[in-house]
């Protein structure tokens, strides 16, 4: 059992790290997409419910940035949203 977290804590750290070295190196447009994808990834279903602000909280960007860069791939027909 030991052997089994520590291998889980090390995939976690790991990934940590990851995300850190992107989110300082890539894009809003990329840590959006891939944001997107991983939170995809959790859901049973293919629709995310959440505002603009929210992700933009959650990448730690401005909310305009969110806002562009969703709205390009809209236009790319990639997503789709919708204000409430």
């Amino acid at each position: 059992m030991q052997r089994l977290l520590l291998r889980y804590t090390q995939a976690l750290l790991t990934e940590m790290a990851q995300t850190a070295v992107c989110n300082r190196h890539h894009s809003v447009d990329q840590q959006l997409c891939c944001w997107l994808l991983l939170s995809l990834d959790r859901l049973p279903g293919d629709k995310l419910v959440m505002t603009q602000e929210l992700i933009a909280n959650m990448l730690g960007v401005r909310r305009e940035g969110v806002t562009e860069s969703a709205g390009k791939l809209q236009r790319a027909e990639l997503i789709s949203f919708h204000s409430p």
